[in-house]
C-alpha cells in the first residue's frame, strides 16, 4: 500500500510493496528516492486534547 508522511520540509511517499520511496519538495518534484528498501512498520496514534 501506498503511504505519506510529511517531515524534514518535503513529503515522503512510500511504497511498500515495492519498497520504494520517493521525497517530494513543495512543487511535487522528486528530490530523493530509494529502492530495496526494508521499511519498517509504523505506529499510528491519535491523542485528544480536551
Amino acid at each position: 500500500g501506498l503511504s505519506t508522511f510529511v517531515l524534514d520540509q518535503g513529503v515522503w511517499v512510500v511504497d511498500k510493496g515495492a519498497g520504494q520511496v520517493v521525497r517530494l519538495n513543495d512543487k511535487a518534484e522528486i528530490i530523493a528516492r530509494g529502492s530495496g528498501l526494508s521499511l519498517p512498520h509504523l505506529i499510528k496514534t491519535h491523542q485528544v486534547i480536551d
